[in-house]
């Protein structure tokens, strides 16, 4: 029996390649949140009303929940925690069609 061998945990559980990119995205995103929300050592009340959102939210984010959010919402979270998004597209070296 042949055993698959993925780069990213995310590679192994996606459907698709594209929804492989999307988790990581999530999970880059969330990992640097909560990063942030331990750094600034605010009360949690504080937490939730600079990222506009509620307690059952900010649970879900401390929890790594990635299947709670969608993408857009955790670039409006990470923006309002003061953290700068980028996204960062690059052309696969085997690919070069362009």
């Amino acid at each position: 029996m042949k055993e698959d061998t993925f780069e990213c945990v995310w590679d192994a559980l996606a459907n698709s390649p594209s929804d492989a990119v999307s988790l990581r995205l999530k999970s880059d995103i969330i990992t640097a949140i909560r990063k942030q929300i331990r750094y600034r050592l605010e009360a949690r009340s504080a937490i939730t009303q600079r990222l506009q959102i509620d307690d059952t939210r900010l649970t879900e984010l401390l929890e790594g929940r990635i299947d709670r959010f969608l993408l857009d919402d955790l670039i409006s979270i990470a923006t309002a925690s003061g953290l700068e998004v980028r996204l960062h597209v690059a052309l696969d070296e085997a690919d070069q069609r362009f």
